[in-house]
């Protein structure tokens, strides 16, 4: 699972590399809140929450 936060997160760099100047302002609060919360997730063990 903490691989599928990590692929998420990776491709929102791509993302943010390649079209983020492209979306508008919406979309790109939308992108960032997302990248937050992959971030987050990523770090988190998700072992411990059970």
């Amino acid at each position: 699972m903490k691989n599928f936060f990590k692929e998420a997160n990776n491709r929102l760099d791509e993302i943010k590399e390649k079209e983020y100047k492209l979306l508008d302002k919406n979309s790109k609060s939308e992108y960032d809140g997302l990248k937050k919360m992959f971030e987050m997730l990523s770090t988190i063990d998700l072992k411990e929450l059970k």
